[in-house]
């Protein structure tokens, strides 16, 4: 019964992130929005929900070590693991504003954290520096990532074409439903 179990959950993983990723490529799409915002806001949060989950619980339950561990390993092994074996299967380019922007903010963002955490304690001001810190990001990239159609803002008012992407997304999940 275990492996039956496993199998179907890691079955049910890749069907939910090939809909998150299908999803999310149709979003920004219909939206205007360039993909690498999309991935760096819809996905990222997304896919980051299960460590939020199981941080908190960690916390409340009088584990930190495992709330921090969690955080240390999912960086990890979404930096390292996931990273390599993408590029093992195909070549990934990088845009330059990936690396002087997003991966600048990222390494800054894992420093505080160490800093933070130097003298053994993660207290309320510094959690509250932090998510500051990723609001100000969020901001930066949404307006970093302004189409580049002569500038227009992201946020454009729904339109019949925006209410398509939101009706296929919508498919898509009834289909994975049934």
């Amino acid at each position: 019964m275990l492996i039956v179990s496993l199998i179907g959950g890691l079955l049910l993983l890749l069907a939910g992130g090939e809909l998150l990723v299908r999803s999310a490529v149709r979003l920004a799409e219909g939206l205007g929005l360039s993909p690498l915002l999309i991935g760096l806001t819809v996905v990222a949060f997304g896919t980051s929900a299960p460590e939020l989950a199981t941080s908190v619980d960690a916390a409340l339950l009088g584990a930190p070590n495992i709330a921090i561990a969690n955080v240390v390993g999912s960086t990890l092994i979404n930096s390292l693991v996931i990273l390599g074996v993408a590029a093992l299967i195909m070549p990934l380019p990088v845009e330059r504003s990936m690396l002087t922007r997003d991966a600048s903010w990222m390494v800054g963002g894992t420093l505080l954290v160490l800093i933070f955490v130097w003298d053994g304690w993660l207290e309320r001001t510094s959690g509250g520096l932090l998510l500051l810190m990723l609001i100000g990001y969020i901001v930066m990239a949404y307006r970093a990532g302004l189409d580049r159609r002569s500038g227009e803002a992201l946020a454009a008012p729904v339109g019949p074409e925006q209410a398509a992407v939101a009706r296929g997304i919508g498919h898509d999940l009834d289909l994975m439903c049934e």
